[in-house]
């Protein structure tokens, strides 16, 4: 999922950037897909050839489409991008959303500390805790300049 320009707005008029998350989410997501498609595929092989037992088919059968949906949904999970708002920042964790509102944000920096160039996660630092945001498309050595200055520049919304 690619950036949106800096101009994108939400319904209400706010501006609104979007980051994509990482492609190996998606990748290790495609992988379960496929992982349980095989599973499915050896397993109805299986029970129309005969061989093996039939309940013990089964189970795996189900097993293998259970894995596929899991793939399915991480994959659904994996195409929801962070989003840097006006007044707010939305981190998409897995099946739960944090919102972090942009006065609440002390500090940014990568998870290498002293070595943003080595830094694989950007770590946001708000009313005492820390979060360490997920892998995006948007390197931390792009990604934390970015937020710094998005989190400073804060006086100058606040004045409108």
């Amino acid at each position: 999922m690619a950036s949106l320009p800096t101009g994108g707005e939400d319904g209400g008029g706010r501006e609104v950037r979007a980051i994509g998350q990482a492609r190996t989410s998606r990748g290790l997501a495609w992988g379960f897909v496929a992982l349980g498609g095989a599973h499915v595929a050896l397993q109805v092989l299986v029970l129309v050839t005969g061989r093996g037992t039939a309940a013990f088919a089964w189970i795996l059968l189900t097993c293998g489409v259970g894995l596929a949906l899991v793939g399915v949904m991480q994959f659904r999970l994996a195409q929801r991008p962070m989003l840097i708002r006006t007044d707010r920042l939305v981190i998409p964790y897995g099946v739960r959303t944090v919102e972090i509102p942009r006065s609440g944000i002390t500090g940014v920096e990568g998870n290498v500390p002293d070595r943003l160039p080595w830094s694989r996660h950007a770590v946001v630092h708000h009313a005492g805790r820390t979060r360490v945001l997920p892998a995006l498309e948007l390197p931390p050595v792009e990604l934390v300049p970015l937020l710094r200055d998005w989190a400073r520049s804060e006086s100058d919304h606040e004045g409108r």
